[in-house]
Formats: structure tokens, C-alpha cells, sequence
């Protein structure tokens, strides 16, 4: 279900033509009778225990990164017979909201990083007070489009898309001081760069799971109200919003509450989560861990999206934990609270 020639990121769709345009997409797979009804986590969830079945398992493992443990999450609520160990890296549980308190938590992220260069001598010397002339630029992006040193021209929806996938990104993070630098400066380069790679996704099959499991819990008025007074998660608010645009035109059937229901479970589940992660952030891991009785949690500084693949420490936490969840998994391995992290310029 994909839909060539609409761009379309974890910010939303940059502009209102990719918004038509993943409008026109919708339609036209629903025209070729494709039922849209069947693209969500629910339907995963039936799917894995037929697998189960089929396979003749009696007990299973799940280990899932982002997307992952929302499956994981509807497993163990729709299916959950056999399931002996549950392993959910960078964590988003479905009370978690796709649109709502994003921009604050992309802004979050940002706020993360910049004071941990402003806890640097050599760094915050490189960067003074960046946290503040950021948001003073992000304001002109608000404002309208702005011009790089090169002539070419972006949207306030080109910065969303550059804050959020680069937040997301180990590099990114590691960068994003210098980063901020070049576009206060009115060097655009970091933003056109982000800006060549945004079809990421099979737009028709994300946007049939958003618009049944997610966003119909949601509104646009409060993605903007929780924004509202920060300029740097203002800068997400447009985008976004495109989204609701998208599923208003979208028949995907009725929500089912329990798809944004906190999960309670007695299975044994291992969380671990980045401490620099814009959409999947330690707060609602830690909120989620609270419904797992049997449940650790892991968060891992200066860490982000996706742990396991770049923590050895995170990964043979997981490997422990599938070997034993009745056991405490080590954590002397992480780094220390407040270990300074490596600036790249």
C-alpha cells in the first residue's frame, strides 16, 4: 500500500499537496477493493497467534523495537496465551498518542541536547546560549517560509521534519548543536539534506493504522493547544495537523477503545528505552511500565531511538531477560546518569 510521489515523515506530510495527494492514495486503494479495515495493530496481533498455530508453538517470546511494541502490546491484549517473555525496545504503548504531545516531545528532545553542550565548557564556548537563539529563530520559521545563504527557499514543515528525524538519529544528536548553528546562520544545508529523504514509510498502510487506532483519539485542537507557548514544538503543529486532514476522508471502520487502553499484564517484560528519543520517550515508557506487573525497565543516557542496536549493554540485557525473566537483568553495564555526551561539529 504504498503511495508513490507522496512524502510523508514521522512530522506528517511537509505540505497540503502531499496531504491530497496520500488522500488520493487512500482512495484509490480502497476503489481497488482493498479493505482498509485491516491495517492496524489488532489485526497483526490475530496473525501472530495463527502464526503460533501454525507453527505448533506452545509458548512464545516477542521482541519488538518502536512500532514493535505496539504489536506487542495488542498480542498481550488480544492474544496472549503462550506468551512467556516480552522484550520492547524504544517503547511506544498505545495510550501513547501519534500526533498529541509530539511536538512537545520533539521540543523535549531538543531541550535534552542543547543542555547537555550547555553542561560542556568547550561545547557551550562553541554554542553560547543556543537553547534561547534557537528558539528565536524557530519564531521566524513560524512567521514563513525562510531563504538560505543559497537562495533556496523552506517551510516551517521542512524544519519539523529536520527536528524530528534528527532527534530520532544517533549521528543527528550528536550534531544537531552545530547543526542549529547553520540555520540560525542562514546556512539551510541540514534542512535540504533532511529534506531529500522523506518517503520513508508505506504511506497507505501507516496512514490506515493511524486513522483506525490513533488519531481518532486525538484532535487537532489539542496537538495545538499542548504546543502552544513553545516555539520549538510549534514548529510540528502544521504538519501534524495534516494528518487528521488525511483520516477525515479515510473509512478504516470504528475505533475500538481498547486500542488506546493501558495494558495490565502478569507477563514478564523487559523495557528499555533511549534517553533522547522525541516519539517514544522515557516518561511514557515509564508510564506504561506501570500496568506490567512483572515488568524492569531499562533507560539508557544518551541513548536514542532504537537501543539494542547500538547498547552491546541494552542487547545482552535482552538476551539475559529472554533467557531468564525471572531474574534482574544488569544494568552496571550503562552508562552513568549524566555521562557527557560526544559533540560532533
Amino acid at each position: 500500500m504504498d503511495c508513490p510521489g507522496a512524502q510523508l515523515t514521522d512530522a506528517g506530510p511537509p505540505s497540503k499537496a502531499d496531504a491530497d495527494k496520500l488522500i488520493a492514495c487512500m482512495k484509490g486503494w480502497a476503489d481497488a477493493g482493498v479493505n482498509l479495515s485491516q491495517y492496524n495493530a489488532a489485526v497483526i496481533a490475530a496473525d501472530v497467534a495463527d502464526l503460533k498455530t501454525a507453527m505448533k508453538l506452545d509458548r512464545i517470546d516477542l521482541f519488538g523495537g518502536s512500532y514493535g511494541p505496539r504489536i506487542e502490546a495488542a498480542v498481550i491484549t488480544h492474544a496472549p496465551q503462550g506468551v512467556r517473555a516480552v522484550v520492547m525496545d524504544s517503547p511506544w504503548p498505545p495510550e501513547g498518542n501519534w500526533a498529541v504531545g509530539t511536538p512537545e516531545q520533539v521540543s523535549a528532545a531538543v531541550k535534552i541536547i542543547l543542555a547537555k553542550c550547555a553542561a560542556q565548557t568547550e561545547c557551550n564556548a562553541r554554542h553560547p546560549d543556543l537553547q534561547t537563539r534557537f528558539e528565536a529563530n524557530a519564531r521566524l520559521w513560524l512567521a514563513g517560509p525562510q531563504t538560505g545563504k543559497d537562495g533556496k527557499t523552506f517551510t516551517v514543515e521542512d524544519l519539523a521534519s529536520f527536528l524530528m528525524d534528527t532527534t530520532y538519529s544517533g549521528s543527528g544528536v550528536r550534531s544537531l548543536p552545530s547543526d542549529l548553528e547553520k540555520i540560525i546562520a542562514g546556512d539551510l544545508s541540514v534542512v535540504a539534506e533532511a529534506a531529500e529523504n522523506r518517503t520513508y514509510y508505506t504511506e497507505g498502510q501507516h496512514m490506515a493504522h493511524l486513522c483506525k487506532e490513533e488519531l481518532p483519539f486525538e484532535s487537532k485542537e489539542r496537538l495545538a493547544a499542548g504546543a502552544a507557548g513553545d516555539p520549538v514544538a510549534e514548529v510540528s503543529v502544521p504538519s501534524l495537523s495534516r494528518l487528521f486532514d488525511v483520516c477525515a476522508t479515510v473509512d478504516v471502520g470504528p475505533a475500538d477503545p481498547v486500542e488506546n487502553a493501558p495494558v495490565h499484564t502478569d507477563i514478564p517484560t523487559l523495557f528499555i528505552a533511549a534517553e533522547i528519543d522525541p516519539g517514544c520517550p522515557p516518561p511514557l515508557t515509564r508510564k506504561a511500565a506501570e500496568g506490567y506487573k512483572n515488568s524492569q525497565v531499562m533507560i539508557v543516557t544518551n541513548a536514542t531511538h532504537g537501543v539494542t542496536g547500538g547498547s552491546p549493554c541494552a542487547a545482552r540485557a535482552a538476551r539475559d531477560f529472554l533467557r531468564d525473566p525471572t531474574k534482574p537483568v544488569d544494568q552496571s553495564c550503562l552508562p552513568a546518569p549524566g555521562t557527557p555526551l560526544v559533540f560532533t561539529e
